[in-house]
């Protein structure tokens, strides 16, 4: 039920993000680059921003939803393959010709090969940037007609002015918001302070500083902040100005993209994309010796096939919370395959890791004993690295080669003991 409710919120968060989201996987030609990206899933956000349909583009390529892309200026093929092929995130501001408006772009990537995008409209923060050029009357009329928050403070970090947004963003009057200190409206201060004095010494404005907010009433969100100098007459700066706008839905909604690509959905438990993270790291870590436990749930077709999945998903289930219940907070423990677990142990020899395996073998005991409508049994195989001349993924493969002998000893065993 929990992960259930997880997914919901998940969605839910989609939904109702005001950002523009779509989500993508890559196309690769012969040599591995990447050559187009096709719709996976786009937010109403989306929809409401291109005036498409998600059922007239999930399953297309990029190139056919929005002909001619290719030939724009962005060299968003290679930009987002990069994201996509190495999980590093990008920003970067671009204009739409298809909407006429400009767009903060966010582009990470929570699985290799696929990559989402998250489109922020800043439209009318460039709109604010044109009309300080213009007059500090029409500035000011634009700046309380805008859905960011703006605001001013003076060198102390007092707010010397705000619009209505910024004051709503954070539950205040208006009357009550001008005139507080960054002190009170951000839960680290000396981090803020930090950020306005690079400012200060560059001179340079700064973008996406994301920095978690205190509300009025005591809670806490996550605000996308712009800083940008303010100079005196005789070119001193006596301030600074810039756009906030609160991001808590959409730092929400990347966490739980992360969760969800680390861990698997039924469990909980890590998946094999972080094992094989996790087995790569550890092989150059001083982390020996080093064993690997592999583990098979016996049975679990029987279960399936006589009693339905929803019981062969209680056993897999079963097996995890006994997994758990014999590992320390160092080992690390991953469902790999429908019926396979795996368990780093760093800083484990060979004979702790026989005492961690009988730990396993009773707390099956114990499970079968509280649950005894489904019977829980599993084949174990251990390996040792003793140190980093042995390779991981050989420690590996010979762990899992005992676990299948393990399995066949108590297959004829069973036989035996029916025949």
């Amino acid at each position: 039920m929990a992960i259930l409710s997880s997914n919901v919120k998940l969605n839910n968060l989609l939904i109702h993000l005001p950002e523009a989201f779509a989500y993508h996987q890559m196309i690769i030609d012969s040599d591995g680059n990447p050559v187009d990206y096709i719709f996976v899933d786009v937010n109403p956000a989306f929809e409401i921003m291109t005036e498409l349909k998600s059922d007239s583009i999930i399953g297309k390529k990029v190139t056919d939803v929005f002909p001619g892309i290719e030939k724009s200026a962005f060299d968003w093929i290679g930009s987002y393959g990069r994201v996509a092929a190495t999980g590093h995130s990008i920003c970067f501001e671009q204009y739409f010709e298809l909407t006429k408006r400009f767009y903060h772009v966010t582009a990470y990537s929570d699985e290799p090969g696929y990559f989402a995008v998250v489109f922020r409209d800043i439209t009318e923060n460039k709109l604010v940037e044109e009309a300080l050029q213009e007059s500090e009357e029409r500035y000011r009329e634009i700046l309380a007609s805008i859905e960011d928050g703006y605001y001013e403070v003076d060198l102390a970090g007092n707010i010397t002015y705000a619009n209505q947004s910024a004051a709503r963003m954070m539950g205040y009057r208006l009357d009550e918001y001008i005139g507080l200190n960054f002190r009170v409206v951000c839960k680290d201060p000396e981090e803020v302070f930090s950020k306005f004095n690079e400012v200060f010494r560059t001179r340079q404005s700064e973008d996406s500083i994301i920095m978690e907010m205190v509300h009025k009433d005591g809670s806490t969100g996550s605000g996308e902040f712009s800083v940008t100098p303010v100079l005196s007459k005789d070119g001193r700066i006596k301030g600074f100005r810039g756009v906030v706008r609160d991001v808590s839905a959409r730092l929400q909604l990347e966490e739980k993209l992360k969760h969800l690509s680390l861990h698997d959905h039924l469990t909980g438990l890590y998946n094999r994309a972080y094992f094989e993270d996790e087995l790569k790291r550890l092989s150059g870590s001083r982390e020996y010796p080093m064993s690997i436990i592999s583990i098979d749930v016996n049975g679990l077709k029987e279960v399936n096939d006589t009693m339905g999945h929803a019981m062969g998903d209680e056993l897999i289930k079963a097996c995890a919370n006994a997994l758990k219940q014999s590992l320390r907070t160092s080992d690390v423990l991953a469902r790999v395959g429908g019926d396979e677990f795996v368990v780093l142990l760093p800083r484990t020899d060979a004979k702790t890791g026989l005492e961690i395996v009988r730990r396993m073998h009773n707390q099956v005991v114990i499970s079968n004993r509280e649950n005894k409508q489904l019977t829980l049994s599993i084949a174990i195989g251990i390996a040792t690295a003793e140190n980093e001349t042995h390779k991981l993924d050989e420690t590996y493969i010979e762990a899992d080669k005992r676990m299948y002998r393990d399995k066949k000893r108590r297959k004829r065993k069973l036989g035996r003991s029916t025949g």
